[in-house]
């Protein structure tokens, strides 16, 4: 690598120090024109060529140290055996295997073409099917029916009405009903109309005698 010049070399490690393994070295400052043209300010220190080697070695080369970590899987190494068994699988078997499950699919096809022709069925043979089927169908549906009866309908205990003991019946529960209508009826108008009528004063006997006596006098004025 050829060797940079002194005004690179003091612009670009100007803040750092001299962190050499014989011990830190004076720091380095850059250079200041106004301090170089007027005599003011610091001097410039001027970096021997192996100073600024181990600096641009230190710059370059990397902090951390590299690790080499282990394989997460080990690998594993084959046999001979095992490479003739595979190799065998491979190239002999699966082909076998391959060739035996064509020749059964030939088969099972030739086989399919020579199958027996279907059966024709002519109009009664078919009406005799249909009605068999029908019937069938049928006779489920009716012991279906049977036994859904027998599990969830309770049995009839008791004798038969007639007609004329239902007629006495209705008439009964007609009567019963009408007559616990009118009852009810009649709660409600004392409940909510005789209560809330305006009271009668009750009459005293002289009281009713007086009314009699002013109405008669009050009738026998308008007569004469």
């Amino acid at each position: 690598m050829p060797p940079k010049s002194d005004a690179a070399v003091h612009a670009h490690h100007a803040p750092r120090p001299s962190t050499s393994p014989k011990g830190p070295s004076r720091p380095v400052t850059a250079p200041n024109d106004h301090a170089v043209a007027d005599g003011s300010g610091p001097p410039v220190v001027k970096l021997p060529q192996e100073e600024i080697d181990k600096s641009v070695v230190r710059l370059v080369r990397p902090l951390r140290k590299q690790v080499d970590l282990p394989p997460i899987v080990k690998a594993v190494v084959e046999t001979d055996a095992q490479l003739q068994q595979m190799i065998k699988r491979l190239y002999e078997d699966c082909p076998k295997a391959a060739k035996v499950k064509q020749e059964q699919f030939e088969h099972r096809l030739q086989e399919s073409r020579h199958l027996p022709a279907p059966k024709e069925v002519d109009s009664s043979e078919l009406s005799t099917i249909v009605n068999r089927l029908f019937d069938a169908s049928l006779t489920t549906s009716r012991e279906q029916l049977k036994k859904l009866r027998a599990k969830y309908v309770p049995p009839e205990h008791g004798e038969k009405l007639t007609k004329e003991k239902q007629t006495e019946v209705v008439s009964r529960l007609y009567d019963k009903s009408r007559a616990q209508s009118a009852d009810s009826r009649a709660k409600l108008y004392e409940q909510y109309v005789l209560q809330k009528m305006p009271k009668m004063a009750k009459l005293t006997k002289d009281d009713i005698q007086q009314a009699s006596k002013r109405m008669y006098e009050v009738k026998k004025g308008g007569a004469s």
